[in-house]
């Protein structure tokens, strides 16, 4: 172990903290008005700690997160193709053979139902969001694990994996068991692409740019689902 490295115990939960805010929060929906603003709260909070805890130099600490000067047509490009193959996907494959009553019936319980508070929500989502998960997984859980894990293939692995957790518990209510497999399939290969990409040297804005782009074209396809609901 090296400087500033978690007991395993301890990374375990943090990798699962993302999953239990959006069991909670979004799943069970248990007081959501409390429970998201916090459990969001404490995955900001929690690399903090560590990184205040573990002594990480500012230097170190930034390029260990890769807050590194981004590349915009990086960002745009992998974000426009991610983007492709969602709505495409979605067309080709499932428009037309999904119940949207579960996704109209969720947006409603969220409030969110209408359009402007759909795009509102799609848009704090998708920049609000995103920026959240690029910080916590790409930016701090990924280069803990990285500490753990040899191997740029098995790294990148646990990196989708963990990834698609907390994803399973953002469709599990709205969606058919194969669509929720699709779905979080999706978000594997994701999340262990976004991981080579940092491994392979993209700054954490390329990657966030990338989420932004690969969220709004879920969104579009939930819309478009809703909509059919009529």
């Amino acid at each position: 172990m090296g400087h500033g490295t978690l007991h395993p115990a301890i990374l375990a939960g943090l990798c699962l903290l993302p999953g239990i805010q959006t069991a909670v929060a979004v799943h069970f929906q248990v007081w959501p008005e409390v429970t998201y603003p916090l459990l969001k709260g404490a995955i900001l909070a929690a690399p903090l700690i560590v990184w205040k805890l573990t002594g990480r130099r500012r230097g170190e600490l930034l390029a260990d997160v890769g807050l590194t000067r981004p590349s915009l047509w990086r960002g745009l490009a992998g974000g426009g193709l991610f983007a492709a193959v969602i709505v495409g996907g979605y067309f080709v494959a499932l428009a037309g053979r999904i119940d949207p009553g579960p996704v109209a019936a969720k947006a409603a319980a969220l409030g969110i139902a209408e359009p402007w508070r759909y795009w509102a929500a799609a848009a704090f989502i998708s920049l609000g969001n995103s920026a959240i998960e690029e910080y916590y997984w790409r930016g701090f859980i990924v280069s803990q694990l990285r500490r753990w894990i040899p191997g740029t293939a098995a790294l990148c692995l646990a990196g989708g994996l963990l990834f698609g957790v907390h994803h399973v518990f953002a469709m599990a209510s709205a969606f058919p068991a194969n669509v929720v497999a699709l779905g979080v399939a999706g978000t594997v290969v994701a999340g262990a692409a976004w991981t080579w990409l940092r491994l392979r040297g993209w700054s954490l804005w390329d990657l966030y740019l990338c989420h932004v782009l690969a969220d709004l074209a879920v969104f579009l396809a939930g819309w478009d689902l809703i909509r059919s609901q009529g």
